[in-house]
């Protein structure tokens, strides 16, 4: 089945991703890290033709975010704290992935330690949790670059650059917001949950309002 899921990735990468994931759940825990490589070529292969936001700059945000006037989320009126300018940006809340992992892989380990083969899956689990942690430390999810609209569209995927006319807002409620990119190249959806985004609730809130208004103003413009 993975095996065959690579052939798909090439050609119907969709179904490829669905039987690449049942593949890897028979084959827990190291299935994981084939599952984990073939997420990341299915983004690559599907984010072809939208340029890449270079880590480089993206650093450099980070190293300017304690620097007077920045737009770091602190306590208060959200609206205090979020430029209206075209620099904002989000950031992956890291905690839940630390979190998550610790009590699977304790969790899993008990359950092994009585004998039991399903506390593998746990402990799988557990150690993709914590890889994700740390790769995903200091990465944008979402924000604003001039006239571009930042975006890392999956949890495996690399961090993207796109104007502002080529996405469109199709979905948004109190979970989760849904946007179309759409260039020559590439047409697809993603969806952004905002318990990804780090910051206080009301910041959070501000500038997502501030981000889909841009988007919602571009394409009316």
């Amino acid at each position: 089945m993975q095996i065959a899921s690579i052939g798909l990735l090439f050609r119907a990468p969709k179904a490829g991703r669905i039987i690449a994931g049942i593949g890897a759940f028979f084959m827990m825990p190291i299935g994981l890290v084939f599952f984990m490589g073939y997420m990341s070529s299915y983004e690559k292969k599907s984010n072809q033709g939208i340029a890449i936001f270079p880590s480089s700059e993206e650093e450099e945000n980070i190293n300017t975010e304690e620097k007077p006037g920045s737009n770091t989320p602190t306590e208060g009126n959200g609206d205090e704290n979020v430029e209206t300018n075209e620099s904002l940006k989000l950031y992956f809340k890291k905690t839940p992935f630390f979190i998550n992992g610790v009590v699977f892989i304790v969790l899993g380990g008990a359950i092994m330690a009585m004998g039991l083969g399903t506390g593998g899956i746990l402990v799988g689990a557990g150690v993709l949790a914590l890889v994700n942690g740390f790769r995903l430390k200091n990465r944008i999810v979402i924000g604003l670059s001039k006239k571009e609209l930042i975006i890392t569209p999956g949890l495996y995927s690399e961090t993207y650059r796109v104007p502002y006319n080529n996405v469109k807002v199709t979905h948004m409620d109190n979970r989760l917001f849904k946007l179309h990119i759409q260039t020559p190249d590439v047409d697809k959806t993603c969806t952004v949950r905002k318990a990804w985004l780090e910051g206080e609730r009301d910041y959070v809130s501000t500038a997502m309002k501030n981000i889909l208004s841009k988007l919602t103003e571009d394409n009316a413009a």
